[in-house]
Protein backbone atom coordinates (compact mmCIF):
# COMPACT_ATOMS: atom_id res chain seq x y z
CA UNK A 1 0.00 0.00 0.00
CA UNK A 2 3.00 2.65 0.76
CA UNK A 3 4.03 1.39 -3.06
CA UNK A 4 1.04 3.90 -4.20
CA UNK A 5 2.18 7.54 -3.15
CA UNK A 6 5.22 6.61 -5.07
CA UNK A 7 3.55 5.63 -8.24
CA UNK A 8 1.08 8.27 -8.19
CA UNK A 9 4.45 10.52 -7.91
CA UNK A 10 6.56 9.32 -10.61
CA UNK A 11 3.40 9.39 -12.93
CA UNK A 12 3.20 13.41 -12.16
CA UNK A 13 6.74 13.71 -12.54
CA UNK A 14 6.86 11.97 -15.87
CA UNK A 15 3.57 13.67 -16.88
CA UNK A 16 5.19 17.38 -16.28
CA UNK A 17 8.22 17.03 -18.20
CA UNK A 18 8.56 19.72 -20.55
CA UNK A 19 7.94 18.87 -24.62
CA UNK A 20 10.93 17.11 -26.54
CA UNK A 21 12.75 19.10 -29.26
CA UNK A 22 10.61 17.54 -31.92
CA UNK A 23 7.13 18.51 -30.88
CA UNK A 24 5.06 19.72 -33.14
CA UNK A 25 4.33 23.74 -33.31
CA UNK A 26 0.90 24.97 -33.46
CA UNK A 27 1.84 27.86 -36.39
CA UNK A 28 3.95 27.08 -39.59
CA UNK A 29 7.41 27.95 -39.32
CA UNK A 30 8.90 31.35 -40.62
CA UNK A 31 8.94 31.57 -44.21
CA UNK A 32 5.78 28.47 -45.02
CA UNK A 33 2.76 29.29 -45.82
CA UNK A 34 0.00 26.62 -45.45
CA UNK A 35 -3.54 27.07 -47.38
CA UNK A 36 -6.01 24.78 -46.62
CA UNK A 37 -8.92 24.48 -48.88
CA UNK A 38 -12.50 22.36 -49.19
CA UNK A 39 -14.07 23.96 -51.40
CA UNK A 40 -17.02 26.79 -52.14
CA UNK A 41 -19.66 24.94 -50.74
CA UNK A 42 -19.06 22.14 -48.64
CA UNK A 43 -21.38 19.17 -48.38
CA UNK A 44 -21.88 15.54 -46.89
CA UNK A 45 -20.09 13.09 -49.03
CA UNK A 46 -16.76 13.22 -50.49
CA UNK A 47 -15.16 16.45 -50.27
CA UNK A 48 -11.78 16.14 -51.09
CA UNK A 49 -9.54 18.31 -49.25
CA UNK A 50 -6.19 20.59 -50.90
CA UNK A 51 -3.67 21.57 -49.03
CA UNK A 52 -1.13 24.17 -50.63
CA UNK A 53 2.34 24.28 -48.94
CA UNK A 54 5.03 27.22 -49.98
CA UNK A 55 8.15 28.27 -48.10
CA UNK A 56 9.72 31.42 -49.65
CA UNK A 57 6.80 31.22 -51.78
CA UNK A 58 8.44 27.96 -53.88
CA UNK A 59 6.15 24.84 -53.74
CA UNK A 60 7.79 22.33 -50.44
CA UNK A 61 8.30 18.52 -51.75
CA UNK A 62 8.32 15.82 -49.85
CA UNK A 63 6.24 16.62 -46.99
CA UNK A 64 4.16 14.24 -44.66
CA UNK A 65 0.59 15.79 -44.74
CA UNK A 66 -2.04 13.98 -42.36
CA UNK A 67 -5.80 15.38 -42.74
CA UNK A 68 -8.16 15.56 -39.87
CA UNK A 69 -11.59 16.10 -39.71
CA UNK A 70 -13.53 16.46 -36.12
CA UNK A 71 -17.19 17.86 -35.94
CA UNK A 72 -17.23 20.82 -33.05
CA UNK A 73 -19.84 18.21 -31.42
CA UNK A 74 -20.20 14.81 -30.43
CA UNK A 75 -21.84 12.17 -33.56
CA UNK A 76 -19.06 11.61 -36.12
CA UNK A 77 -15.84 9.84 -35.86
CA UNK A 78 -12.64 11.44 -36.59
CA UNK A 79 -12.22 11.51 -40.33
CA UNK A 80 -8.03 10.92 -41.24
CA UNK A 81 -6.83 10.99 -44.35
CA UNK A 82 -2.93 10.82 -45.48
CA UNK A 83 -2.90 13.36 -48.38
CA UNK A 84 -0.45 12.58 -51.47
CA UNK A 85 1.72 15.38 -52.75
CA UNK A 86 -0.17 15.85 -56.59
CA UNK A 87 2.99 18.53 -57.31
CA UNK A 88 5.16 20.13 -55.71
CA UNK A 89 3.66 22.35 -52.90
CA UNK A 90 0.13 20.35 -53.59
CA UNK A 91 -1.33 17.74 -51.32
CA UNK A 92 -4.38 16.19 -51.72
CA UNK A 93 -6.60 14.29 -49.28
CA UNK A 94 -8.98 12.05 -51.44
CA UNK A 95 -11.30 10.33 -51.05
CA UNK A 96 -12.21 12.31 -47.83
CA UNK A 97 -15.57 11.16 -46.72
CA UNK A 98 -18.08 13.24 -44.37
CA UNK A 99 -20.95 11.84 -43.38
CA UNK A 100 -22.63 14.13 -41.18
CA UNK A 101 -23.51 17.93 -41.99
CA UNK A 102 -22.66 20.50 -39.46
CA UNK A 103 -19.70 22.82 -38.02
CA UNK A 104 -16.18 20.82 -38.86
CA UNK A 105 -12.74 21.58 -37.96
CA UNK A 106 -10.07 19.99 -40.17
CA UNK A 107 -6.37 20.04 -38.58
CA UNK A 108 -3.62 19.43 -40.98
CA UNK A 109 -0.74 18.03 -39.46
CA UNK A 110 2.22 18.99 -41.44
CA UNK A 111 6.12 17.17 -40.78
CA UNK A 112 8.45 19.00 -43.57
CA UNK A 113 11.31 16.88 -44.97
CA UNK A 114 13.35 18.43 -42.64
CA UNK A 115 11.52 16.74 -39.62
CA UNK A 116 9.94 20.70 -38.86
CA UNK A 117 6.06 19.71 -37.87
CA UNK A 118 3.18 22.16 -37.28
CA UNK A 119 -0.49 21.81 -37.56
CA UNK A 120 -3.03 24.02 -38.90
CA UNK A 121 -6.71 24.89 -38.20
CA UNK A 122 -9.73 25.03 -40.63
CA UNK A 123 -13.20 25.47 -39.19
CA UNK A 124 -15.73 25.56 -41.77
CA UNK A 125 -19.76 24.07 -41.88
CA UNK A 126 -20.82 20.83 -43.88
CA UNK A 127 -24.15 21.12 -45.39
CA UNK A 128 -26.45 17.86 -46.34
CA UNK A 129 -25.71 17.18 -49.71
CA UNK A 130 -29.27 17.38 -51.65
Amino acid sequence: MRLIPIFCLLFLLAACRPPNSSASSSTPPEGVQVQVEVGDNPMTGNLPVSVFILQNNEGVSGATVEVTANMTHAGMEPVIVTAKENEAGLYVADPFVIEMPGDTVVTTDVTLSDGTKFSVDKAFTVSMTP
